[in-house]
């Protein structure tokens, strides 16, 4: 006979990875709960959120460990402002599109 005390239950939210999918979507255009900026090239500058940086970037989580400030500012020197909506607009998404350059020869 089996002890009530052991049994365990096993408790899953069947529409967590679309709920998900569907906070990081909305957060990217929400800014109320963005507590950091990236800067790039050309003094343009887009706000994020820490634990979504974090999450799916070991580069970022590594520069916020060591940066414990409230709202930090992280300067992406070299970063196009086009390439930084894009690289923010992936990790919050998943998924972006992008047109493959072409090469022109005189």
């Amino acid at each position: 006979m089996a002890d009530p005390a052991n049994e365990h239950f096993n408790l899953a939210w069947n529409q967590f990875e679309s709920c998900a999918a569907s906070t990081f979507k909305n957060l990217l255009a929400d800014q109320d709960f963005a507590d950091v900026t990236l800067a790039c090239d050309g003094d343009k500058q887009v706000t994020a959120h820490k634990v979504i940086l974090s999450a799916c970037s070991p580069f970022f989580r590594n520069i916020l460990k060591k940066n414990r400030h409230q709202h930090p500012l992280l300067y992406l020197k070299g970063v196009k402002y086009r390439h930084l909506e894009l690289i923010v607009k992936f990790i919050y998404l998943g998924q972006i599109e992008i047109g493959k350059k072409r090469e022109i020869k005189a």
